[in-house]
């Protein structure tokens, strides 16, 4: 009974410490209300996680855009939302990111996409991953 109260008591500071964050990020506006609710989303799936009881650990995969990429490729690219993974995860089975007229080519794990993410590759830690996306050619161009 004392170490549910315990957790219970651990959650709840958790959760005023991400509250007293977000509002001073609010009233910094310091961060965009995308980024905040991003965050805020992270924070309450990890405290789902954590209450569960399991004594699995969990990463937090995020997806950016390339710094290569333009401004306009960036808006018509819709990334995944950040996911939390059991560790030892498949990080080749990560979502997908959308763009109409692209094929997407695979994760990297760096943004000058000189580090691809492999098939054997598995979580160990919080990651960022940035999509190669090409241009689809159409059946119908090349005739």
């Amino acid at each position: 009974m004392k170490y549910v109260m315990k957790k219970r008591a651990w959650l709840i500071s958790l959760l005023c410490v991400l509250f007293v964050i977000s509002m001073a990020f609010t009233a910094c506006g310091s961060r965009p209300a995308e980024a905040e609710e991003e965050t805020q989303r992270s924070a309450l799936l990890f405290l789902e996680k954590e209450a569960s009881g399991s004594p699995t650990t969990y990463h937090r995969v995020a997806f950016r855009h390339p710094d290569t990429m333009s401004e306009e490729d960036k808006a018509a690219t819709v990334l995944p939302t950040p996911v939390m993974l059991e560790a030892g995860s498949s990080l080749y089975d990560v979502p997908i990111p959308e763009r109409e007229g692209y094929v997407f080519e695979g994760w990297y794990y760096d943004s000058e996409m000189t580090k691809p993410v492999s098939e054997k590759d598995v979580l160990t830690e919080n990651t960022v991953l940035y999509p190669h996306m090409i241009p689809s050619v159409s059946v119908f161009a090349l005739e």
